[in-house]
């Protein structure tokens, strides 16, 4: 009953807006409180979305690869503080803009670098394909704007991060993010790469006018690849707020996960009606209100995430 508003409002939204489907949950002191679907995971198939249906994160990726390489900064194979360059392969950073040693991975993940803004999307249902990492790297990992000056939202800087991982790890970062992220955490929903016992589970996205649509490919897979059901994300939620889920791995001590929620110097935008935002390792800060929210959020064709 205490959500019966909440879920008048969902049902409204359903039925205004025409999206498939809507799924959420609510914890509270630790503890889940909430998790309900609504609508269809499939529309076609008449399949209805459940807290355990899998949905595209776009850019809530993010903070799953700020996760993933704190992993590696606390076991020391990275320092936050080098230069990118550090660790990429013959595939190189091309700086014309400050120092290449100033662009570090802390600054990659506020996105304050000096990376242009950049992604390319690709629909599985056509003949391209994203080109290699390290091809995209000669590309697009181009420096224009001095380190530190501003900040500047680049999917393509989360790309060049999941290079890093998969450098460094010696495993793909789909593999990487699986065995050291996702499982730990007791994340079963949760997966970079679809595999044939997750796809039934995956939600068909439709664009405005209904129609489906197939699954996207990046260039910037750290960016904007992560899918997970909502009964996993509230989950992933938690222990970012170092909240105790029993048989879940403690991959990160209490102080990493502090360091992954401060935030930068750089305002992100500006005091509007949502308040001044700032950029942590992968997280969005707001203090909104007199309180202090750590956010992620992701958008693109056919779903919109929050967290």
């Amino acid at each position: 009953e205490r959500f019966a508003k909440s879920r008048a409002m969902i049902l409204e939204a359903l039925q205004k807006s025409g999206a498939p489907s809507i799924s959420i949950a609510v914890a509270e002191n630790g503890k889940v409180v909430w998790e309900e679907s609504f609508g269809y995971a499939d529309k076609e198939k008449k399949i209805q979305a459940t807290p355990d249906s899998i949905y595209a994160l776009a850019s809530i990726s993010k903070s799953f690869t700020g996760t993933g390489l704190m992993v590696l900064a606390e076991r020391k194979l990275v320092d936050l503080d080098r230069p990118v360059n550090d660790y990429l392969d013959e595939a190189k950073l091309t700086v014309h803009a400050g120092d290449a040693h100033r662009v570090t991975l802390r600054r990659m993940l506020l996105m304050e670098a000096g990376m242009p803004m950049h992604w390319n999307i690709y629909d599985t249902s056509k003949a391209a394909r994203p080109p290699s990492q390290d091809e995209s790297i000669r590309r697009y990992g181009i420096v224009v704007n001095e380190q530190g000056r501003e900040y500047v939202y680049s999917n393509f800087a989360y790309g060049i991060l999941d290079r890093v991982i998969s450098r460094v790890s010696g495993k793909g970062y789909s593999q990487f993010m699986r065995e050291e992220v996702f499982e730990p955490l007791g994340l079963s929903r949760t997966s970079v790469t679809i595999t044939p016992d997750l796809a039934p589970h995956v939600v068909q996205n439709y664009d405005a006018a209904g129609q489906a649509l197939a699954p996207l490919a990046f260039d910037h897979v750290g960016a904007s690849a992560v899918q997970a059901s909502v009964h996993d994300l509230i989950r992933f939620g938690l222990f970012h707020l170092k909240s105790r889920v029993p048989g879940r791995k403690p991959i990160l001590s209490p102080a990493s996960l502090d360091r992954l929620h401060e935030p930068s110097s750089l305002i992100a935008s500006g005091a509007g009606e949502i308040g001044e935002s700032r950029m942590a390792l992968g997280w969005g800060i707001l203090n909104l209100g007199g309180r202090h929210f750590v956010i992620a959020s992701g958008s693109a064709p056919g779903t919109t995430s929050r967290l």
